[in-house]
């Protein structure tokens, strides 16, 4: 099997490893609420090695996952003051969010 690259250089596999720590470590994370870590994993999901990211609008995340658009909100907004998640914000475009794994 050939593994292609990601946008910064590392193999699918990599990336595929990295997106499996990172939801092990929201799992365990103490300051990670339920629904954040419900929401987190599920948009982590459906990030692919491509682009390592995920583009679903709010409205769209809360309802494929029967939430309210405050809950979504709040949770990216948590993931992304406790630097586990990257939102990338374009003007005029849909935010595309990525994960990023803590340092040890």
């Amino acid at each position: 099997m050939v593994e292609k690259n990601g946008d910064d250089g590392g193999s699918t596999a990599d990336f595929y490893d990295m997106r499996r720590q990172w939801i092990d470590y929201i799992c365990e994370h103490r300051d990670v609420k339920h629904a954040t870590f419900r929401i987190g994993y599920w948009m982590a999901r459906r990030m692919n090695a491509n682009d390592q990211a995920m583009w679903w609008t709010v409205k769209r995340m809360a309802k494929h996952l029967g939430v309210d658009r405050k809950t979504i909100m709040s949770a990216i907004a948590e993931l992304d003051r406790l630097n586990l998640m990257v939102v990338h914000r374009t003007l005029g475009k849909q935010n595309r969010y990525s994960i990023r794994l803590p340092h040890h």
